[in-house]
């Protein structure tokens, strides 16, 4: 029986867990995760964990995670992408802003290790600050040294971290050019404190989405379509894998 939930009952058996985000994953398809349950339990537990979104390179590790089959391609593939995209512009000074999710600090590390593979005199822009005081636990590096610009996942959903805080610090270092890895509700707040208040705004700015999506401008609380949010997001590209549609006429 396969279920999505992040626990596992002490008195249930499972063949499968079915679970979505890369952090998620981490916490249930580890080996150490494997073991810690069967020593709460007292029994072996040989189920397999099946996850349609997670994209965290680090999950490709069979030794750590051994019974983790994922649907989703790598960020390493999205990197090399956006890489290219940069390239092909001619983009030579990229912030790169990011949450501290696993998945957002992974896909950011992916994006920054395909440019440095490319060479050239591309600058990244970002110290490894983290904004708003609010701890961070994950940073991106190139060549031993932090770069671009973190923030808290946790802090932006209780609010406690105000958007406007994060386009600031991107301004400072006169960027023009933003690559954002977050979730589409943080990317929502950014874009639309980005029309409203002009930073990284209109003609002569680009956004690069490592996640782009509609719900991006969706309010989630009201289900209404934030118009700030889609001017803020106006001239945004990144990249989404092609997937095959089965419920629409069976397997291709």
């Amino acid at each position: 029986q396969g279920f999505a939930n992040l626990s596992i009952s002490h008195n249930v058996s499972c063949d499968a867990v079915i679970v979505s985000c890369s952090d998620d994953v981490r916490s249930v398809a580890s080996s150490e995760a494997r073991n810690q349950l069967e020593v709460l339990t007292g029994r072996s537990h040989h189920y397999v964990v099946v996850s349609p979104a997670s994209t965290a390179p680090s999950l490709g590790d069979d030794v750590q995670y051994p019974y983790l089959a994922r649907l989703a391609t790598p960020e390493t593939v999205n990197g090399a992408a956006v890489a290219a995209l940069v390239r092909n512009y001619d983009w030579n000074r990229v912030a790169v802003v990011h949450d501290v999710a696993g998945f957002a600090t992974e896909a950011a590390q992916a994006f920054v290790d395909e440019v440095v593979a490319a060479g050239g005199d591309r600058v990244v822009l970002g110290d490894g600050a983290c904004v708003g005081g609010a701890p961070c636990d994950r940073f991106v590096v190139r060549d031993g040294e932090k770069v671009g610009i973190a923030f808290s996942l946790a802090a932006m959903d209780a609010g406690e971290l105000d958007a406007g805080d994060i386009l600031r610090a991107v301004d400072r270092l006169e960027a023009k050019i933003v690559y954002l890895s977050t979730y589409q509700r943080v990317q929502r707040i950014i874009y639309g404190e980005a029309a409203r208040t002009g930073l990284l705004f209109g003609l002569g700015h680009a956004w690069i989405n490592s996640l782009p999506d509609d719900s991006a401008v969706i309010d989630e609380e009201t289900g209404f379509v934030d118009n700030d949010a889609v001017l803020g997001l106006s001239g945004a590209v990144g990249f989404l894998e092609q997937l095959p549609r089965y419920d629409d006429g069976g397997l291709p």
